[in-house]
């Protein structure tokens, strides 16, 4: 297995498991902390329309679908925090992204093999520009929890008296889903559209049933996605299997594992 380690496309695939490990381990353990799972779960199939946009338009990947996730999150957001049906706006949502995607996938040529590098994962098709999106993001992300790791915590237990307390509560709730949403797209080349969601929350369930502060859970969070994205990039190396298969199916045989420990624990 040494010798792969002298390819450039293993280097970025290594490269960029560590980075989107970062990126969900940090995101992850916030999204779950303020129950906004369901919210990222249409956020994350929302993003097929901007994987669409560039296929038909011959734009940037990454870039488009920044732009249009970033969109759809904002609108769900905004969406959701005023208006009372919250899981109708997510669905509605949910439906818009995939619907323009397939359309602009469909009058697109030769847009099946990208289709589904981007819907499955394909850690080894990673390029530079691809990482280097990544290291910014997660720059970005490390300074948030830096600098608004109590108003991070006060707005997942109570916003409302964060509010009171003269907390913007609404500006670090739009940033959360903001972040969320870069997330997404720049994991969608690990894990793929389908299984993305399962790498943000996983890991930080895993975590959660040990850890009590929020700090603790996102440390846990970023070694537990390192080392399903790494052991299933070794997986699917050594068994020519899809990358993203193996590192989700790695991290929930390690949630069943962590999930008997704790009931076991109990009796």
């Amino acid at each position: 297995m040494m010798e792969y380690l002298n390819y450039s496309f293993i280097q970025n695939a290594i490269i960029s498991a560590i980075l989107v490990s970062i990126a969900c381990g940090i995101i992850g353990a916030l999204v779950l902390t303020n129950r906004l799972v369901a919210m990222v779960g249409g956020i994350t199939h929302a993003a097929y329309g901007g994987l669409g946009i560039s296929l038909y338009f011959g734009i940037s990947t990454m870039l488009s679908t920044l732009a249009f996730v970033i969109a759809c999150a904002i609108l769900i957001a905004y969406l959701s925090k005023n208006y009372k049906n919250q899981d109708a706006v997510i669905g509605v949502v949910w439906a818009f992204g995939m619907s323009v995607g397939i359309l602009l996938s469909d009058l697109s040529p030769n847009s099946n093999s990208v289709v589904f590098s981007y819907l499955f994962g394909a850690i080894l098709a990673v390029e530079r520009f691809d990482i280097l999106i990544m290291i910014i993001a997660d720059i970005a992300f490390i300074l948030m929890a830096f600098v608004f790791y109590r108003q991070l915590i006060g707005v997942s237990v109570d916003s409302e008296f964060c509010k009171a307390n003269g907390v913007n509560a609404n500006l670090i709730y739009y940033m959360l889903i903001i972040a969320s949403a870069i997330c997404i797209v720049i994991s969608l080349r690990v894990v793929g559209m389908v299984l993305i969601l399962a790498l943000l929350c996983i890991p930080s369930y895993i975590s959660s049933m040990f850890c009590t502060r929020l700090s603790s859970m996102m440390v846990v969070s970023v070694i537990l996605s390192l080392m399903f994205c790494l052991g299933g990039l070794v997986l699917s190396i050594a068994y020519e299997l899809s990358s993203g298969a193996c590192i989700i199916l790695l991290a929930c045989f390690c949630f069943f594992l962590a999930y008997l420990f704790k009931i076991f624990k109990k009796i």
